[in-house]
């Protein structure tokens, strides 16, 4: 777990509780804004889930992690110079 994880849950539930007031309210500029934030909840504990199990297959595959970012690293040169 990490701070990705942790955000991304407080997010979503303060999202339902928001949409849920603009539902009470009638406000439907606050229910939009609610599903917005329980959405940016979800993809942010998606990139902590992300994070947790590539750091989980670094330690159990350090060389293969390193091969994998080297590539791509060499892959993303003619990018970084303009060369398309």
């Amino acid at each position: 777990m990490n701070k990705h994880d942790i955000m991304g849950t407080i997010k979503d539930k303060v999202g339902t509780l928001e949409e849920g007031f603009g539902a009470l309210t009638g406000d439907k500029e606050t229910q939009l804004r609610g599903q917005a934030r329980q959405l940016e909840g979800q993809v942010e504990g998606l990139l902590g889930t992300v994070i947790d199990e590539a750091r989980a297959f670094y330690r159990a595959h350090p060389v293969i992690s390193l091969l994998a970012i080297a590539s791509a690293a060499l892959a993303a040169i003619p990018a970084l110079k303009g060369n398309r």
